[in-house]
């Protein structure tokens, strides 16, 4: 568990959801400047305040933490967690008469 990983998962999820930092912290109880610093990766949010985390943006705690399973309990799973999405492929060029 360190926290650049935890922020990148962080940022996923809160893009993923359509939340924002200050959305999070007024959903939270918490400061926007620790969720800040969660966000930026110079803090780890502790277990208690990643469940609630995890409740107000409908991810789980266990990903967020860890990267264990999926997102949340709706994310397809095809294989290992992702923290970022992947760029979806490039259809090929139609050719030329």
């Amino acid at each position: 568990m360190t926290a650049p990983k935890i922020a990148l998962r962080l940022r996923a999820a809160l893009t993923h959801a359509g939340v924002t930092q200050a959305e999070l912290a007024r959903r939270t109880g918490r400061n926007p400047s620790t969720v800040s610093h969660w966000i930026k990766g110079s803090r780890i949010p502790p277990s208690t305040t990643a469940a609630a985390i995890a409740a107000a943006i409908g991810i789980r705690a266990a990903w967020l933490l860890l990267g264990d399973g999926p997102m949340s309990d709706d994310t397809p799973t095809t294989g290992p967690a992702r923290a970022t999405p992947t760029r979806p492929k490039r259809a090929p060029k139609a050719k030329a008469a």
